[in-house]
């Protein structure tokens, strides 16, 4: 209906309703390209509402989170720039006073997790770099209260799987923090632990075995029934 309404086919413009249900289908669509068609349709959207001046067609924090979900299903690495993309453009827009585009608790949630879930050279560092990000919104309380302990285990996942020294580190770095528990209520699961071991074990460092001891010391004792 979109294409046709631009091709002059057809007397007719959706809403942003509209548009939303149809960013939502290519959200949960299996279709390799759903990405490309979501954020097709929001940089219409943005060209009409922000160049034309067609208001009613301005997309809101349910068009962006929409096209974020898009991106976030797609396997292709370089759609994981178009994620960061579209958060920014969220921040903008709402600072400059579009209360809408307002970026909330699932934006950052769908963005995260597609960094967490890479698996290429270095991609820990992007996640690593996006979570210092959140702690500080979350103490600023800019967007609401954002993380919890889910944020802290997928980010020691992604750096464990890095399989390297630094990795490993960065990974071991994050379970002291939830250890510590000093801004949240950590309940640490065990997999959490075995995903810093697996971390150690990837590395092949030369005090692997030795990190590994320490950190099987700090498990806690699965209780028996």
């Amino acid at each position: 209906l979109h294409d046709a309404s631009q091709a002059g086919q057809v007397n007719y413009e959706a809403d942003l309703s509209i548009y939303n249900m149809v960013l939502k289908a290519w959200s949960k669509s299996s279709d390799q390209l759903a990405a490309s068609h979501a954020l097709r349709i929001l940089d219409w959207m943005e060209d009409q509402s922000y160049q034309s001046g067609k208001r009613h067609l301005q997309p809101n924090t349910q068009s962006y989170n929409a096209v974020l979900e898009a991106c976030k299903q797609s396997d292709d690495p370089k759609l994981h720039d178009a994620l960061l993309n579209i958060l920014q453009q969220m921040e903008d827009h709402y600072e400059a006073g579009i209360v809408s585009a307002k970026p909330n608790r699932t934006s950052f949630f769908l963005v995260f997790t597609a960094l967490a879930r890479l698996r290429t050279p270095g991609s820990h560092l992007a996640t690593l770099s996006f979570l210092q990000r959140m702690e500080r919104l979350h103490e600023e309380n800019t967007y609401g209260r954002l993380l919890d302990k889910d944020y802290y285990t997928m980010a020691i996942g992604a750096c464990a799987w890095a399989s390297d020294r630094s990795g490993a580190a960065e990974a071991e770095k994050l379970l002291d923090k939830m250890e510590e528990g000093k801004s949240f209520n950590f309940k640490i699961k065990l997999f959490t632990y075995d995903d810093v071991l697996g971390g150690w074990a990837r590395s092949l460092s030369d005090d692997a075995l030795e990190r590994s001891r320490k950190i099987l010391k700090r498990m806690p004792l699965k209780k028996s029934k």
